[in-house]
This record gives structure tokens, C-alpha cells and sequence, in this order.
């Protein structure tokens, strides 16, 4: 049983690692890349099972292409209406 946790661990561990340093991110937003691996992982099939950790929980499978890249660009929209047409409509932010 403590096998299982320890590995579960170091794959988490290899997941964020990964992660930060693709994106090129600072390491104090590990907890976000963390969240990202945990999704990711969870929404991966497993062999035993034959089905994802998520699907068994919600019933449903969460479709992968859809999940984009951690530190990936991105815009956030404002809520309010710009005077000129060509004036910004979002905040460039990293996912």
C-alpha cells in the first residue's frame, strides 16, 4: 500500500516539474501546475479499470484535446465595452 502512495507522489512530482519548466514559469506557482498535473491525471485511463478515475466519479469523460497546455497565453475578457473598436477587449494572462 505504501508503494502505491510513493509512486503516486513521485509521478505527481515528475508531472509538475515537467510543467514548470516547459512553461518557463517561476516555481511559485507550483501549486497551480500541481492542480493542472492532478486533473490531467485524473482524467487519464488506468489499466486496471479500464476507465479514468474521473469517469467513475462523475459518470462522464472529460474530453482531453480540450485541456489546454499549463503557462499557456491567454486572454481574459472585460466586462465592460471599450469606446474605439479597435481598443483591447481582454487581459493577456497565462493559463
Amino acid at each position: 500500500m505504501n508503494g502505491e502512495a510513493e509512486r503516486a507522489v513521485r509521478t505527481l512530482k515528475d508531472c509538475l516539474r515537467a510543467q514548470l519548466h516547459a512553461s518557463k514559469l517561476p516555481q511559485k506557482y507550483w501549486d497551480y501546475a500541481l492542480e493542472d498535473c492532478i486533473t490531467k491525471l485524473n482524467a487519464t485511463p488506468r489499466a486496471r479499470a479500464l476507465t479514468s478515475p474521473h469517469h467513475l466519479m462523475f459518470k462522464w469523460q472529460p474530453k482531453l484535446p480540450l485541456l489546454a497546455l499549463f503557462g499557456a497565453h491567454g486572454y481574459i475578457p472585460y466586462k465592460e465595452r471599450k469606446k474605439s473598436a479597435l481598443a483591447p477587449r481582454g487581459i493577456e494572462c497565462r493559463y
